[in-house]
C-alpha cells in the first residue's frame, strides 16, 4: 500500500484531479467494483499467490468482466523479483473483456525489467530516475515500493523531476513508519 500512497502522490503532483487507493482484502467489495467504473483509468497489483492471483483480486476481476466491464485503460504492476505471475493472469482475465489492452510494467531489484536497480540508480527502461539515496525511507522492501511508484507514473508519462520530488520528499505514513528517537 505504501507504493500506492507514493503514486498517489505523484499523480497528483502531476495534477491529477481524482486518484482513489482501494485495498481489495480490507475495503468495501461493490465500492471498489463501482469506483472501477466510474473512472477511466485503474492501476493494478496482485501479488502472486499459488502461482496465480491474490483471492481478493481475482474476485474483484471475475466480478468486472461480469458486469461487462470495458474500454478502458488499465495498467498491471508486478514485482518481478521473486515468482513472478499475478500480471500474466491478470492480463488473461482482462484479455477477454471488450476494449481493454492492459499494459504490464514489472519491476525488480535482481532483474533488468522495466524498472530496476543499477549503480545506485532506480532505472527505467535504461534511464536512470532517480539515485537510491534520495529515498528518505528505509528499507529494500521501500526501495522496490517506489520502483513500484515509478514504473506506472512512467507509464503515465509523469517526468523525473516530479517523480523525484514527490519521492524523495514521502518520509512514510505517520505512525507506521517514521523516526521516533536514536539510541546509543
Amino acid at each position: 500500500m505504501e507504493a500506492a500512497k507514493e503514486l498517489k502522490n505523484i499523480l497528483e503532483q502531476k495534477g491529477a484531479k481524482k486518484v482513489v487507493l482501494s485495498d481489495l482484502a480490507r475495503e468495501d467489495f461493490a465500492e471498489c467494483i463501482e469506483d472501477a467504473f466510474r473512472y477511466g483509468k485503474i492501476i493494478l497489483a496482485s501479488s502472486t499467490y499459488n502461482m496465480g492471483i491474490f483471492s481478493p483480486m481475482e474476485q474483484f476481476l471475475h466480478h468486472l468482466k461480469g458486469k461487462n466491464y470495458q474500454n478502458r485503460q488499465v495498467g498491471i504492476i508486478e514485482n518481478g523479483t521473486w515468482s513472478p505471475n499475478a500480471a500474466k493472469c491478470m492480463k488473461e482475465i482482462l484479455e477477454q473483456m471488450k476494449d481493454i489492452k492492459p499494459q504490464v510494467k514489472y519491476f525488480s531489484k535482481n532483474n533488468e525489467v522495466d524498472c530496476y536497480l543499477k549503480d545506485g540508480f532506480i532505472c527505467y527502461k535504461d534511464e536512470k530516475v532517480m539515485k537510491i539515496e534520495d529515498i528518505k525511507i528505509p528499507g529494500m522492501h521501500n526501495v522496490e515500493n517506489c520502483m513500484a511508484a515509478i514504473s506506472i507514473a512512467k507509464l503515465l508519462n509523469v517526468s523525473n523531476d516530479v517523480i523525484n520530488k514527490v519521492i524523495s520528499n514521502f518520509y512514510g505514513v505517520t505512525h507506521r513508519l517514521e523516526f521516533v528517537k536514536e539510541i546509543n
